[in-house]
């Protein structure tokens, strides 16, 4: 929430609980409001990617638990539109993240924007990294033990990590810690 604008964890369940018409689960729901502003504060303080509040209503503002402003985050278009623009210059991979196929309603946006704005930075953040980033290979398993996730097989079940590489999902460490 921005600085000035009233919320609380009991608001925002009781939104979603009116809005999803009570096909969530509830401790999912829960987990994802703890520690949603952790996450994000990781993303930022530990990728490129800096997001801003929408300044848009939320969608049902009007229903039970909604805010009319203030719980949307997005990529921070003044920040991320030139970051990528430059870095794809120099990071060929960022080429491959997809761009939007869907015409705007309101005008063209810039091809950073949106979506390809939040997946280019966490790209970037694999190459920074020396994370082997795995194209065309489509995910069919979450393999989840104990705290820890590890990379699913391919489709033929072998191992979807390259030899002597490291996958973005390769090994995230549930509990707070990557591996």
């Amino acid at each position: 929430m921005r600085p000035g604008i009233a919320d609380s964890k009991d608001e925002a369940l009781t939104h979603i609980r009116r809005i999803s018409l009570g096909r969530h689960d509830e401790e999912q729901a829960s987990a994802y409001l703890d520690y949603g502003p952790e996450v994000i504060r990781y993303l930022e303080d530990h990728t490129p990617l800096k997001l801003t509040i929408e300044s848009s209503p939320d969608y049902y503002a009007d229903l039970p638990g909604g805010k009319p402003h203030g719980r949307q985050l997005y990529p921070d278009p003044a920040l991320m539109i030139p970051l990528l623009k430059e870095a794809e210059k120099a990071q060929p991979v960022l080429a491959r993240v997809r761009r939007d196929p869907v015409p705007f309603f309101l005008g063209l946006r810039d091809v950073w924007a949106e979506g390809r704005g939040l997946i280019g930075p966490l790209a970037l953040a694999c190459v920074d990294r020396g994370i082997n980033m795995l194209l065309d290979t489509r995910a069919r398993q979450l393999l989840v033990a104990e705290s820890s996730a590890s990379a699913p097989s391919r489709k033929d079940g072998t191992s979807s990590l390259e030899p002597g590489g490291e996958s973005c999902w390769q090994q995230a460490d549930l509990s707070g810690t990557t591996r």
